[in-house]
């Protein structure tokens, strides 16, 4: 069994208990990992669905729907501030405000969703992956992967299909 590092193991916990509310992850399995970062993109949902106003959509929603659409194009929070028609400041203000995050995490937790997703598929590769998630460069794609899961793409391809 691989080990996540206890610095990973600390980081990501913090965040969970600080801003979403977790089902109490094993930190040292990286399925659970998943299914947390999976619930943790049900939580940005479920708070953006929260700030409906009189059936418009607000900031929060708009973002989501928009982070929904281009993830795998568009990475970072300019894209978004633009495509909302407002500043990155104020973006990052009403995402801490709205998920306790800033929008440069749900971003990072849906391009982490989707990579788990495509990671399970037999018949894609690392590179495959990567390029699906809008990362020219597969090295690239592997350090954020195992920045934000504690293991490397690899790792978790041998571990999921060696549960199957």
């Amino acid at each position: 069994m691989i080990r996540i590092p206890n610095k990973i193991q600390q980081k990501f916990c913090s965040f969970m208990n600080n801003h979403i509310e977790p089902p109490n992850p094993n930190p040292q399995s990286p399925l659970s990992l998943k299914e947390a970062m999976t619930q943790s993109w049900e939580q940005i949902l479920k708070k953006a669905a929260s700030t409906s106003s009189n059936g418009k959509d607000t900031i929060p929603i708009k973002f989501v729907n928009s982070v929904k659409t281009n993830f795998q194009k568009e990475h970072l929070t300019d894209f978004y501030a633009k495509d909302l028609q407002t500043s990155r400041s104020n973006l990052r203000k009403v995402c801490r405000i709205t998920f306790g995050i800033p929008p440069s995490n749900c971003i990072a937790t849906r391009l982490m969703v989707e990579a788990y997703h495509l990671l399970e598929n037999p018949n894609e590769t690392v590179k495959k992956t990567a390029l699906n998630l809008g990362f020219e460069d597969p090295a690239y794609f592997s350090r954020f992967f195992k920045k934000h899961s504690g293991i490397s793409p690899e790792d978790y391809r041998k571990i999921f299909f060696k549960d199957e």
